[in-house]
């Protein structure tokens, strides 16, 4: 039976920053939608120049979409080498990013 494909081009690090950015922003109107636009884009300005891309094949070497891929994944050290360092980056960015707009 075949599975359809996901296309999953970004790294999950930068999903869960995303998610996390707009938790803790006020919800609102417009203004509050600009200003959630904005530190998004910083947020993944600041990944991009810390691990040099947001997408998950080019950081990891491996196609996470296809079975052989992940089978890979699990039986490399690509984990510890780039998936946690890039939470820890990621988590780091935006808690930089949430002090500066109570500041």
């Amino acid at each position: 039976m075949n599975q359809p494909r996901l296309r999953l081009r970004g790294f999950g690090a930068i999903v869960g920053g995303v998610m996390a950015l707009s938790l803790k922003m006020e919800q609102g109107g417009m203004e509050e939608y600009m200003r959630l636009a904005e530190l998004i884009q910083e947020f993944r300005r600041h990944f991009e120049t810390k691990m040099g891309t947001i997408n998950c094949r080019e950081l990891t070497g491996l196609d996470l979409t296809m079975e052989e891929g992940r089978k890979e994944s699990m039986s490399s050290d690509v984990a510890q080498r780039v998936c946690f360092p890039a939470v820890g980056i990621a988590y780091q960015i935006v808690m930089d990013l949430l002090q500066q707009t109570v500041d």
